[in-house]
């Protein structure tokens, strides 16, 4: 099998590729056409340009391999054609039209040349052509002269007129392939992007439930001899959060399996309606946490909601892991066109260091800025650590009654 894969990746590359192929198509039967005005003058035998024609555009199978030598090699035959030619002092019908009597020449040479620039170094592209028409203009001058120089600057410029047509045709190519890198680096940042949000949502869920986890784990084990009843509602607790980590796991990671935006594949996120939930979650795990609301709220995105939701709840989680006797506050403040958060801790009896990378706090400056907000967190004056955060919010609605949170 490997060898059969072998053998096709070379046929491969011997074959020309579809541009050249569509070129060659093309002009075979221009070929043929324009070969029979000189035999339709009484110049020459159809079968000799026939076979000169066919010589002369075989080269052009190879050029996608060897540019230079098949350009040369067309140019020696159509060259060698004109050279051949016996030219009199006039046409049949006393018209003097050199032109006629060398066709098909340069027509080969056009279509070589212009593929030649389709495969050649983009610096050097045109000198190939170039020296080729050059070549082409020098054999039929030194058969016309000056007597009949317009033959010769006509097929100069054909040549050139072909290598021309491979120049656009490249421009497009590299066009198209600078579009689909662009393409294939918006994909990439997407999927980059989209990396980065199940990464710090996974994050934030399951560091939430184990650090709560953890806490009651404590609490079951300290109190398991001395008030049983206690001990059992905290291992209840653990049951509860461990059920709620699986089930925002696997909504994660459904998320991740869904191709499609159908309304079975989305799922509820959660918003700052959920706010006093995960508030009095905290609080069943034995830490004292208050909620303030401040101002008349307002209905935000979904992604503004979950944003800041997550900030608090990676807040939290700090704070439980790092003080975790110390009182919390949270602070939801509704301001004329933004919204602030802020989590503070109390000055803790014990400090727990930190053994973490520091994601949690990355991840929320990083959805804080998404959404146009800002994110500041460090220690207070009174020996706490207060993490707090701001992001545009839907103007006031004066007519709107004031939400009670």
């Amino acid at each position: 099998m490997a060898d059969g894969a072998g053998r096709r990746g070379t046929m491969r590359g011997l074959l020309p590729p579809r541009t050249d192929l569509v070129a060659i198509a093309v002009a075979v039967p221009v070929l043929a056409i324009v070969s029979v005005v000189p035999v339709a003058i009484g110049f020459a035998d159809y079968g000799r340009v026939a076979v000169m024609a066919g010589l002369s555009l075989l080269p052009a199978l190879t050029v996608h391999r060897i540019p230079r030598t098949a350009l040369a090699l067309t140019v020696a035959i159509e060259a060698a054609h004109v050279l051949m030619l016996e030219f009199g002092s006039t046409l049949p019908h006393g018209v003097d039209l050199s032109i006629a009597l060398v066709q098909p020449v340069p027509l080969a040479t056009a279509v070589v040349a212009g593929l030649a620039v389709l495969h050649l170094p983009r610096r050097t592209a045109w000198v190939a052509p170039i020296v080729a028409a050059l070549a082409l203009a020098a054999a039929s001058y030194s058969q016309t002269g000056m007597a009949d120089i317009g033959t010769t600057v006509i097929l100069f410029d054909v040549v050139l007129m072909g290598a021309g047509v491979g120049g656009l045709a490249r421009a497009a190519r590299e066009r198209g392939a600078r579009r689909d890198a662009a393409n294939a680096e918006h994909i990439d940042r997407a999927v980059a992007e989209e990396r980065l949000r199940i990464a710090r949502d996974l994050h934030d869920v399951l560091a939430h439930q184990l650090t709560l986890i953890n806490a009651q784990a404590g609490v079951a084990e300290y109190l398991l001899d001395t008030d049983p009843a206690a001990a059992r509602t905290a291992l209840s607790g653990i049951a509860r959060h461990t059920s709620e980590a699986l089930d925002e796991v696997r909504a994660t990671v459904g998320m991740m399996r869904m191709s499609d935006d159908s309304p079975e594949s989305r799922t509820p996120v959660p918003t700052l309606d959920d706010l006093p939930a995960l508030i009095e979650s905290y609080a069943a795990a034995g830490a004292t946490v208050t909620l303030e609301v401040d101002g008349p709220s307002r209905r935000l995105g979904d992604p503004s909601g979950l944003a800041l939701y997550r900030i608090v709840q990676e807040a939290l989680t700090n704070a439980a892991k790092h003080a975790p006797d110390a009182a919390v506050a949270v602070e939801l403040t509704w301001w004329t066109d933004t919204v602030a958060v802020r989590v503070e801790n109390a000055r803790p009896a014990r400090v727990i260091p930190g053994d973490g990378t520091g994601a949690g706090l990355i991840g929320m400056a990083e959805r804080a800025r998404a959404l146009g907000g800002t994110l500041a967190t460090g220690p207070t004056g009174a020996g706490g650590f207060a993490v707090e955060a701001s992001l545009p919010c839907p103007p006031v609605d004066t007519h709107a009654k004031e939400a009670t949170p």
